[in-house]
Formats: C-alpha cells, sequence, structure tokens
C-alpha cells in the first residue's frame, strides 16, 4: 500500500473518530474565592466567547447578584495531572489503554507544558514529575505494570484533587482512570464526596466501556462532587478522549460581590455568559458581612509626554468610566472635558484620562460620585494638575531637530568617507594592474603653486633710484656681454683648428 493511501486512512479514521466523540458544552472548571471578589474558569469549544464584552456576562452567588470586572481568554501553559489505576479491577486491554493515552499527551506536550503521572492500586505512588525528557518518560511509562491486589480510588481522587488545587498553572487539566470499585477497608466514600465539593478545582474522570450502570453511577457521583465530568474509554479511543479534554479554550473571569454572603459548603455560583445558558457550580464559602467602607481616591498622577492623568482608587469602582465623575476646572468654571481612554474592564481601580489639545496648567482635578460594588459612594477628592502641552510640544519638536542635524552630519561623513577609500582603492588597483605589466608607477607629484609677486609702493624718491640701480646694473651687463664677446673672438682666432699655422 503506499504512503499516500495509508495517509489517508488514518485521517479518515481521525475524522470519524473526532464526529463519533462529542465535544464538551461550557462548563466552570475552577473558582478562587477572597469576598468581594471571585476569579472563575471557564472553559469551552474553540472561539465561543472570543467577541463577548464583559457588560454581557452576569453571575449570582448563593442568589446575590455578582459585578463583572474583568474577563479574558487565558493562553497560558498546561498541566497535565494524570492518575492511572494499575490495580488487578482492570482488564489488560483498559491498563494498556491507559499508557497509550498518556504516551499521546507526552508526544504532544509543548515546551511550556508539563505532564505529573500517578499510578494507584493499595496506595498512590508517583511516576512522573514533569521534568524527564520524552525519551526518559516515555521508558518510565513503559515499566508500570498491573499488578496490584487492592483499588484505593477514593484516596486517588482526594490526591488528584489536592494536587490540581496546589497547581500554579493557569491551565490544570487533572484525570483519573479507573472502574471507581474501592476495596480498601479504610476508605471512607462519605469523606471523599464532601472533598471533592470543596475542592475549586474539578477533576475528569474515565470509566471502562465495559462497565456496568451500577459501577458507571457510583464513579460519575464522585466525579461530579468536583464538578467535573466522565467519559467511557477502551484501547481504541482512550488517547482521543484523552485529548478532548484539553482542546477547549480557558476564560478567566472576576466577579465582585456586592452585598454579604452566608458561610455555606454548597453555595450556588450561577454564570449567564450572554447565550441564556445557565453555568453552575457548588462552592464553599467563607461568610461575608459586606463592604460597608467607601472608596476612596488614592492619587491623581499626570503625564506630560502623554497629556493623560492617571487616577488611582482604593478599590474596584464600578462607575469609573463614567466621565461625568470626572471634572477639570479653574475658578469654578469646567476648562477641559474629561476623556477616558478605552479599557477592557467594565469596572477598575484604575483609569486613565486623557487631556487633548488643551494646556490644563495650574488647573484642579475634581472626582465626585464614584462608587464601589457594594453601593458604597466615595467622597469628593481635589487634586492639582498641571499639563503645558506646549512646553511638551516644544521639547519634542526641539528634539526631533537636533537629532535630524546630527544624522544629517553622521550622513555627510559616512559618503566622505566612502568617496575617499573608492578613490583610494582605484589608485591601489592602477598600481597594481600596472606591477603585473612591468611597470613602475611613480606617485604623482604635486604641482608648485605659482606665487604672484606682490606689488610694492614706492615713493617717487625710491622709485627714481630703482631706475637708477636698474639703469647701471644694465649697464655692467651690457659690459660683461661685450667682454665675454671679445675674449671669444679671440679665443676662437687663436685655437681655430680650420687654421693653417704654417
Amino acid at each position: 500500500m503506499s504512503i499516500k493511501r495509508i495517509l489517508t486512512a488514518v485521517l479518515s479514521l481521525a475524522l470519524i473518530a473526532s464526529l463519533a466523540v462529542p465535544s464538551f458544552a461550557a462548563s466552570i472548571t475552577g473558582v478562587e474565592e477572597n469576598l468581594p471578589e471571585l476569579d472563575v474558569k471557564v472553559s469551552a469549544p474553540p472561539g465561543t466567547y472570543d467577541k463577548l464584552k464583559p457588560s454581557q456576562i452576569s453571575g449570582k452567588l448563593g442568589g446575590n447578584e455578582l459585578i463583572t470586572t474583568d474577563f479574558q481568554k487565558e493562553t497560558a501553559s498546561v498541566e497535565w495531572i494524570i492518575v492511572i489505576d494499575t490495580s488487578k479491577s482492570l482488564s489488560e486491554e483498559h491498563f494498556k489503554a491507559q499508557k497509550a493515552a498518556v504516551l499521546e499527551v507526552l508526544k504532544n506536550l509543548r515546551d511550556s507544558d508539563r505532564l505529573v503521572l500517578f499510578t494507584f492500586d493499595d496506595a498512590v505512588r508517583q511516576k512522573l514529575y514533569g521534568n524527564e525528557s520524552l525519551q526518559a518518560a516515555k521508558k518510565a511509562l513503559d515499566n508500570i505494570e498491573s499488578n496490584g491486589q487492592d483499588t484505593a480510588f477514593y484516596a486517588a481522587a482526594i490526591k488528584l484533587a489536592q494536587l490540581a488545587e496546589k497547581s500554579e498553572a493557569a491551565v490544570c487539566v487533572p484525570v483519573i482512570f479507573s472502574d471507581g470499585v474501592e476495596t480498601v477497608k479504610k476508605g471512607d466514600r462519605a469523606k471523599t464526596l464532601t472533598a471533592l465539593k470543596q475542592s475549586p478545582v474539578p477533576i475528569y474522570g474515565f470509566y471502562p466501556n465495559v462497565a456496568n450502570d451500577s459501577i458507571k453511577k457510583s464513579f460519575n457521583e464522585v466525579i461530579k462532587a468536583s464538578g467535573g465530568t466522565t467519559k467511557s474509554f477502551s484501547l481504541k479511543n482512550a488517547a482521543q478522549q484523552l485529548a478532548s479534554f484539553n482542546s477547549d479554550d480557558t476564560y478567566s473571569i472576576t466577579f465582585s460581590a456586592t452585598k454579604g454572603i452566608k458561610a455555606s459548603k454548597n453555595a450556588p455560583l450561577e454564570i449567564d455568559m450572554g447565550d441564556g445558558k445557565i453555568l453552575t457550580k457548588e462552592i464553599v464559602v467563607e461568610e461575608w458581612k459586606g463592604d460597608t467602607e467607601p472608596p476612596e481616591v488614592v492619587s491623581a498622577i499626570t503625564d506630560d509626554s502623554r497629556n493623560t492623568v492617571t487616577v488611582n482608587f482604593s478599590e474596584i469602582v464600578v462607575n469609573c468610566t463614567d466621565e461625568s465623575i470626572y471634572k477639570f476646572t479653574a475658578a469654578d468654571e469646567t476648562v477641559a472635558p474629561p476623556k477616558i481612554l478605552s479599557i477592557t474592564k467594565s469596572a477598575a481601580d484604575t483609569v486613565v484620562i486623557t487631556v487633548d489639545n488643551v494646556d490644563i496648567s495650574g488647573v484642579k482635578l475634581l472626582v465626585s460620585g464614584y462608587e464601589d460594588a457594594a453601593g458604597n459612594v466615595g467622597e469628593d477628592k481635589e487634586f492639582s494638575v498641571s499639563i503645558n502641552e506646549d512646553v511638551v510640544k516644544t521639547l519634542v519638536t526641539i528634539g526631533i531637530a537636533a537629532g535630524a542635524v546630527i544624522l544629517l552630519v553622521l550622513a555627510i561623513l559616512f559618503i566622505i568617507m566612502k568617496l575617499n577609500r573608492a578613490k583610494k582603492r582605484k589608485e591601489e588597483a592602477v598600481v597594481q594592474a600596472a606591477y603585473k605589466k612591468g611597470k613602475k608607477i611613480e606617485p604623482k607629484k604635486e604641482k608648485p603653486k605659482k606665487e604672484k609677486p606682490q606689488k610694492e609702493k614706492l615713493t617717487a624718491e625710491e622709485k627714481a633710484e630703482k631706475e637708477r640701480l636698474e639703469k647701471q646694473k644694465k649697464k655692467e651687463e651690457e659690459k660683461r656681454r661685450a667682454e665675454e664677446d671679445k675674449f671669444r673672438f679671440y679665443f676662437e682666432e687663436k685655437f681655430d683648428p680650420n687654421k693653417d699655422d704654417r
């Protein structure tokens, strides 16, 4: 069979399998309670809530309304915490299916992800710590055997929930494989259910596809106590089933309570993600009597370079984006309307106000009518602020001009250096070519510069004396030449070789 046909067959099987496995709907996967705030993690199929705005989300805790203060999609690393059953209660086929699923996750881990692995029979034991190389992890996984006589399922489920709660990863995927049949005498089902209900992170469970209704019911009750979900698994689909737990997107929502909350071990948390479908989870909460303290304006910090004023509150202010609570005044008159920079939160404790094309030197900023999530209104607070836009622009202009001049000078120097180098290389090339041809190149001699005679300014007497000296010099020169001619004539007559002396 050709490679192309093999690939086509594999992709077809993968597609059929993916169609056969329904994806999980949106669910609450984690809650961190620190009243009046709640940090909630929601898992949903890819892209479900990408265009959702915080104002579209609403929540309730124990029937009390919550204020949505933040909402964002998480793209952080993933930590897998997987627990597999190594007792004899699982068939050999399902034991191998667990290991095959873990191996598939190992092979697809990103550099930022990690996988820790535990086994359990009569006790829970750690096998992978998340820092092994792929080769070492495969070897350790391959060496795991199924030979346990008892099944400590309750202890394994509690251990998994505890590990998930301590995980510092943004996305934690806690998973347990087992038939859920407890055979250890000290195992306590009631305590296990209570512990899992108190866990802020849901765990996910896989039971054998051949399990009877009684086993499935018992298994589902334990897993769903944590808020998690269950699936059946076999040798054929275990890897795909496990991978599907991390195929969803994770979203982070921050809520703020508005009224007091009573202590409860199973307080219902309800979230409407804007589509009318309510996500629910029971959580443990401590008593919170409510917020009676009004918020305060801590500071107002100006930034001349950006023409902004940053206002810091002591806590979350629900109407912080309402421009009417900010007013720039001078002599009790409004001099500049504020403009809030766009922010993604519907409530915040820090707000940046921008002032465009306005010099507000010596102006006062009044903040009034601001309130927290509990409805407490803060006292009016006034700050002196100063943003001199002209000075800022002048400094920026000077800086740009100076930078331009420096760049121009550097460019000119660079061009001169390039020309000099080119001239030097050309001369060196001419010399080298001449030497190759046996010629000698003499260095060019510079022509002496002609000096222009300087004109002298003479008096009449000096001029007459100069003329007399020149005439005398001329006479002496003529006399000298006459004597030379006379001597030459005598010499030629005396020593003429053509003259006959006989």
